[in-house]
């Protein structure tokens, strides 16, 4: 008899018939003394050492299994790559004569679309300032507000982008490939240490069609 079989087989001798039996109500069965409890922690201590014998051969299987499909996917993302970057050289030039950003075809749709926009706070003391209407704010709380217990507190006054977002632009311009834009109230006025970025170059995709 091989080993492991041997020590399972002295496992539930000891443990005897100490293992909690179900109740009417569906609850275990209280341990009656000391060497019952012994008895279940030596069981639990087993089922312990069992489950992570499973969970280690099962992430094992996993490993190999991610491995294999990371090998057969890097080849078939390198192709499409390839092919991608082929249909963006042609869809570049192709947008420059036709004014049109995208090409309709059985399989697909090569696109190009504008960048995403991003607001960027590049003068915090400025925008807070401004915002909050008290020269020389230093700090992302009013200067006028002083709490009897600052060391309790985490309230700071921040930028809400979102918000920023939806506000008129004003004219934009272009440094190094990247458009930056102001942000204006509407009677025209310029909201101080914050602009709106995005990336001059339009974005390329290839939206595959589904069978």
């Amino acid at each position: 008899m091989e080993r492991e079989l041997l020590e399972r087989d002295l496992d539930e001798f000891v443990e005897g018939d100490n293992w909690p039996e179900p109740m009417a109500n569906g609850s275990p069965t209280p341990v009656a003394d000391g060497q019952a409890v012994a008895a279940v922690v030596n069981r639990l201590k087993r089922l312990h050492a069992e489950r992570r014998e499973i969970l280690d051969v099962a992430q094992a299987q996993i490993d190999r299994i991610n491995e294999w499909c990371a090998d057969r996917v890097a080849g078939i993302d390198r192709d499409i790559a390839w092919g991608e970057r082929s249909i963006e050289h042609f869809m570049r030039g192709y947008a420059e004569t036709s004014h049109k950003k995208s090409l309709s075809l059985p399989a697909g749709t090569p696109r190009l679309t504008a960048a995403r926009e991003k607001v960027e706070i590049t003068d915090n003391e400025a925008f807070l300032s401004w915002a909050l209407g008290v020269p020389g704010v230093t700090a992302a709380r009013p200067a006028d507000l002083v709490p009897a217990h600052p060391e309790l507190l985490r309230a700071r006054y921040e930028a809400d982008k979102t918000a920023l977002s939806n506000l008129k632009r004003g004219p934009k311009t272009v440094e190094d490939g990247t458009e930056y834009t102001p942000l204006l109230l509407d009677g025209g006025e310029l909201i101080p240490g914050v602009t709106v970025m995005r990336s001059a170059t339009d974005t390329f995709t290839v939206k595959i069609n589904e069978d």
